[in-house]
């Protein structure tokens, strides 16, 4: 994908279906304002593996406490995805590979 706006699209909806998927609580409609805690019934456990979802699904470095404890909402993990994607350090991944990602989980 080469138009900025389109990767952009692209990688909030991946986040969204990745954050919905591994979500404890099935909310009627998760969206970017969403609380991953008190909304989406995350819990410690559950961030971590999201977490390793996210590593693994845009082939990241190891995240780091730091890095992550920030994010509350939906929308802030992925603009932070997004940010590292324009800083280089990841990649947005192919469909078949949300695809074969999400069935997993």
């Amino acid at each position: 994908m080469t138009d900025v706006d389109v990767d952009r699209s692209y990688i909030h909806d991946v986040v969204l279906r990745l954050v919905s998927a591994y979500a404890p609580v099935q909310a009627s409609e998760v969206t970017t304002s969403s609380v991953l805690t008190e909304e989406l019934g995350y819990n410690s456990l559950r961030l971590v593996e999201l977490t390793f979802a996210v590593e693994e699904l845009f082939e990241l470095d190891t995240l780091t406490t730091a890095q992550v404890q920030p994010i509350q909402t939906v929308g802030q993990l992925q603009d932070f995805v997004l940010g590292l994607i324009a800083e280089g350090r990841c990649t947005p991944p192919a469909p078949d590979e949300v695809e074969d990602a999400l069935r997993n989980v």
